[in-house]
């Protein structure tokens, strides 16, 4: 949820797609005031995160380094291919393939940068949260969320009526020098998520020059205070779809979650921020 500050930038959003087939859809027919937005991530950690909870966690295979080097070698350029907006492209296989880093470059500018109103880094997501807060003229509590799937916690499986199955556990992912050469080496190769995280990180540096280093820094600073004391306040509070033994609690989860396992927490943080606004402004 994104709130309206009634000023001219800011904007309100009803609506959040979770997946890439639905962006499609959303950029065909959103109307002003609009909003589309996305995240990406380091291209080797996002691989290997993705190979553990596909492979590791949800199939509940057993970890071994050839099947981390299978998933790294099925999900180069993931990350391109996800975004990018032309169907005509995005379906076709091996899009990538032997095309020359010009034209790469072309493609990302003109099918996913041009195409989105914010890319987040998720390895920088405090600094980008920020900005987003400030391009957008949106309030602190709109950009202050809990993370629902963490390393070593559980995440739910769920039916399409929206109801769920079962909690099962995340396994921590992790590397060996094998799969470490082949990152820093194959997996490099012809894969344009690294140009794409390469552009989002300059495009996020160049924004942060434009609002102000200083500015933006301080920000970040009232942020990560703020974020310190939402899980203070906040996280033995808030239920998820599981619990922290991995038992599985729905009507629970649908008091303090929007959707699923998104948003949850909502309610604790917008009374801490109204709180400390409160507070702040006494």
């Amino acid at each position: 949820r994104i709130h309206n500050n009634n000023n001219n930038n800011s904007i309100g959003s009803t609506a959040a797609c979770n997946h890439f087939e639905e962006h499609g859809s959303y950029f065909r027919k959103r109307q002003p005031p609009y909003l589309l937005w996305t995240a990406i991530r380091d291209p080797a950690r996002r691989s290997t995160s993705w190979t553990f909870h596909k492979t590791f966690s949800k199939a509940r295979q057993q970890p071994n380094e050839q099947k981390i080097l299978d998933g790294l070698k099925i999900s180069k350029n993931f990350q391109v291919n996800y975004l990018i907006q032309d169907k005509r492209i995005s379906k076709k296989k091996n899009k990538w393939s032997g095309m020359a880093a010009g034209r790469a470059m072309q493609r990302i500018r003109d099918q996913i940068m041009s195409n989105y109103n914010f890319i987040s880094i998720m390895e920088r997501m405090d600094e980008s949260l920020v900005v987003f807060k400030l391009l957008f003229g949106l309030k602190d509590t709109d950009i202050l969320v809990f993370s629902s799937k963490r390393s070593g916690g559980y995440m739910t499986s769920h039916t399409k009526n929206g109801g769920y199955t079962e909690c099962y556990p995340l396994v921590k992912p992790f590397t060996t020098p094998k799969v470490d050469s082949y990152i820093a080496n194959a997996f490099r190769q012809a894969n344009y998520d690294y140009l794409l995280y390469e552009v989002a990180n300059r495009s996020l540096d160049l924004t942060i020059d434009s609002l102000g280093r200083d500015r933006v820094q301080r920000e970040v600073q009232k942020y990560q205070i703020l974020k310190q004391l939402i899980n203070e306040k906040c996280e033995s509070e808030t239920h998820f779809p599981c619990s922290i033994n991995g038992t599985l609690q729905p009507e629970l989860a649908e008091k303090n979650c929007y959707n699923y396992d998104r948003g949850c927490g909502h309610a604790c943080v917008d009374q801490v921020m109204e709180d400390y606004e409160n507070i702040a402004g006494n």
